[in-house]
C-alpha cells in the first residue's frame, strides 16, 4: 500500500514538472518561483488598520524570508515606474462561532508614478483559507496560519533584471 502511495506521488510530481504549472501544497520545494528585480524593495501601506497590524507584521517577516526588502510608504506618494508594492487582505468568511479566515496576498509592479492597483500589473496573487485551529473566536491563529500558507508558493526575489522565472 505504501509503495502505491509513493508511486502516485512520484507520478503526480513528474506530471507537474512536465506541465510547468505550480503544484498543490506539499509536492516539493523544487517548484520555487523567482522574481528578478533590480532592488527587491517592496512597498506596503504605512496606514495599517488597528486589527490588521499583527497579520501585516507576520507577512513582512515572510517577505524578508523570501528576499524582499519591505518599505512603508504613503500610497498617495509618488513611486518609481516598475517598483513593487504589496497588499494583504483578510476576511472572516461567515458569522459562525469559529469563522474561517481567508488571506489574499497581492504583489504588483507599477506602471505609473502612483500606486493604482486597478491598472498596475499583478505579479503574484496567492490566497489561503483556514478553518482550523479553532482556538479563538476572533480568528487570530487561523489567520496567522493562513498568512503562512499563502506564502508557501509566493515567489522569492533575487536582485537582477525585471523578469520572472521558475526554478525546476
Amino acid at each position: 500500500m505504501s509503495k502505491l502511495i509513493l508511486m502516485s506521488l512520484f507520478l503526480t510530481s513528474y506530471a507537474y514538472a512536465q506541465s510547468g504549472t505550480t503544484p498543490p501544497m506539499g509536492l516539493g520545494a523544487q517548484y520555487e518561483q523567482f522574481l528578478l528585480h533590480p532592488s527587491c524593495e517592496v512597498y506596503y501601506s504605512k496606514e495599517i488598520p488597528k486589527g490588521e497590524k499583527r497579520f501585516v507584521d507576520a507577512a513582512l517577516k515572510k517577505l524578508k524570508e523570501k528576499g524582499f526588502l519591505p518599505r512603508s510608504i504613503d500610497f498617495k506618494a509618488k513611486i518609481k515606474i516598475d517598483d513593487l508594492y504589496f497588499s494583504l487582505e483578510r476576511k472572516l468568511l461567515d458569522d459562525s462561532f469559529y469563522p474561517p479566515c481567508q488571506i489574499t496576498l497581492n504583489l504588483y509592479k507599477t506602471k505609473n508614478e502612483y500606486i493604482l492597483p486597478g491598472s498596475d500589473e499583478k505579479l503574484a496573487v496567492k490566497m489561503a483559507k483556514r478553518s482550523h485551529p479553532r482556538v479563538s473566536r476572533d480568528g487570530f491563529s487561523r489567520c496567522k496560519m493562513a498568512v503562512q500558507d499563502a506564502f508557501q508558493f509566493f515567489p522569492h526575489c533575487k536582485q537582477g533584471g525585471i523578469e520572472t522565472s521558475q526554478k525546476k
